[in-house]
């Protein structure tokens, strides 16, 4: 559609129908985020109430499904085929990754637009 654009790594923007030449990444990261505003405390917090709910619903998906179909939609909240959550290291290449589609959406945000 002309309403979209895409964002390119290079920090340029192309029409959809460029896709394969232009996407910061070819499926969504697979994460859990929160404002980078946070104190280390809350940060610690959110990730470790986080942690504990897939450690929770992954045993117990009678008290809630977290993951897999939930009233015959899939992928609702996590892919069907995920079983848990993990904790990421900042250094990790997944935390790159996605240090550096951030840092092209930045450069996007202070172009001009079109």
């Amino acid at each position: 559609s002309e309403d979209f654009e895409l964002l390119c790594p290079d920090g340029r923007r192309a029409p959809v129908d460029q896709y394969s030449q232009c996407h910061l990444a070819e499926v969504p990261p697979h994460m859990v985020v929160t404002s980078n505003e946070k104190s280390e405390i809350a940060l610690n917090e959110i990730r470790d109430a986080i942690l504990s709910a897939g450690k929770l619903y992954s045993k117990r998906p009678d008290l809630f499904r977290l993951f897999g179909d939930f009233d015959g939609t899939k992928d609702l909240l996590f892919k069907n085929s995920a079983t848990g959550l993990l904790s990421l290291e900042s250094g990790s290449p997944v935390m790159q990754r996605y240090s550096e589609i951030l840092e092209v959406i930045k450069a996007c945000e202070n172009q001009p637009s079109s």
